[in-house]
């Protein structure tokens, strides 16, 4: 038996794993579960992993991590895995492994191959409000979309913050979400770049003041510079299908849906002094002994007046 656990979402394919270990717990036990990292088993080890039941255990759980990043062991497993008894349940935890290779093919044609996409903005909203739900908590809708300006589009993350709202006495509030929810550093670099696109230098002025007081200004313009190159691919697109793009890029469809609406309002000419900027930004940060936080305001004051 095999179970093939794929994609970006990890916190999809942890709590699936998670299910799956548990209903193992409950008729196996503890000894019987054997992990290992793909990089790091020898192929030759598969044989002996993937044989049945043993003197000690009436069934067994392996785990390998990672397995298609180890060529050979990938491949064995190709080879091996028709051959698997029913009660040693080989579970593949894998992040993108390539679906053109014999292996994929094989594990889906003989296992179960489950895709671990990541969810679009709509479903993390309806997501979060039903998880509050469980919880005995109401998430208003439009608080569950602030949530996801603030966290990111990361589930994982999301899940984490909102394990700290519902165990908040009373209701969750506007207020209660912006004390309590920790922004993401990407989100707080789409915060402040939409900010600046949006030629509004007093908002800008007020992000940075808040920023400073939590952010290295090195990491924040990296991901500033990282934002800017997705927005650039995001406008050289903008007429595509939100969908398509996001697959041809590899962003998540979030990122690209909130880009989209940037590029949208954003010339051409305007594009090309942000990306000049910033570049310029990055090359006085790594040569010159200026105060960084100077450069980066100086750098996001030009952009936003323009």
């Amino acid at each position: 038996m095999v179970t093939l656990l794929y994609g970006p979402n990890t916190y999809k394919r942890d709590r699936l794993f998670a299910d799956i270990r548990e209903k193992f717990l409950t008729r196996a036990g503890r000894e019987a579960i054997e992990r290992f990292d793909g990089d790091e088993l020898a192929p030759e080890r598969l044989p002996e992993l993937l044989q049945g039941a043993s003197l000690f255990a009436s069934e067994r759980l392996v785990v390998i991590r990672g397995a298609s990043a180890n060529k050979r062991l990938w491949e064995g497993l190709g080879e091996l895995v028709e051959a698997i008894p029913d009660e040693t349940h080989l579970v593949l935890i894998e992040t993108a492994p390539d679906k053109r290779t014999r292996t994929f093919k094989q594990l889906g044609k003989y296992g179960d191959a489950v895709a671990c996409e990541q969810p679009s903005e709509r479903e993390l909203e309806s997501w979060l409000v039903d998880s509050a739900k469980q919880a005995t908590k109401e998430l208003a809708p439009s608080l569950a979309k602030r949530m996801i300006l603030k966290v990111g589009a990361d589930q994982q993350l999301l899940a984490h913050e909102l394990e700290k709202l519902v165990v908040l006495p009373g209701e969750i509030t506007r207020e209660v979400v912006d004390n309590v929810v920790e922004s993401s550093e990407e989100g707080n670099a789409f915060t402040l770049l939409d900010a600046v696109l949006a030629g509004q230098p007093a908002q800008v002025e007020r992000e940075l003041r808040a920023l400073k007081t939590s952010e290295d200004p090195y990491r924040l313009v990296g991901l500033l510079t990282s934002q800017v190159f997705s927005l650039a691919l995001v406008w050289a697109g903008q007429k595509m299908p939100p969908a398509q793009l996001a697959s041809d890029t590899g962003m998540h469809p979030f990122v690209v849906k909130k880009l989209i609406q940037s590029a949208r309002r954003l010339p051409r000419a305007k594009l090309e002094v942000v990306i000049e900027t910033v570049a310029q930004l990055d090359d006085r940060l790594k040569t010159s002994a200026a105060e960084p936080w100077e450069l980066l305001d100086l750098a996001l004051a030009k952009i936003a007046t323009i």
